[in-house]
């Protein structure tokens, strides 16, 4: 059975759902700004599409979910997203449901 397959059937696949916290973000160009609402001064500066991973992370889609999705998005494969997702998880623009 396929992740696909069991989602449709109501399972959660096995792993790790990144969800996005709650941030400040604005755009410039290709640029994004991202700056947690609760935080002490941390600034992560993405591209974008560091941004629409981010924004892919609802808490609902593993890593593997996401690079499938914005691969398919973009037209090109995309790689580094559960090293992506950590950074981020690093300096609290997400947190990570089981």
């Amino acid at each position: 059975m396929t992740t696909q397959q069991s989602a449709a059937a109501g399972e959660r696949a096995p792993g790790l759902y990144p969800k996005a916290v709650a941030a400040q973000c604005s755009c410039t160009g290709d640029t994004w700004v991202m700056v947690p609402n609760d935080d002490d001064g941390t600034v992560a500066v993405v591209d974008d599409v560091a941004y629409r991973v981010w924004e892919l992370c609802d808490g609902t889609r593993t890593p593997d979910q996401i690079t499938d999705l914005v691969s398919r998005t973009i037209g090109n494969p995309v790689s580094g997203v559960s090293e992506f997702v950590t950074q981020l998880r690093r300096v609290g623009l997400i947190t990570v449901l089981d």
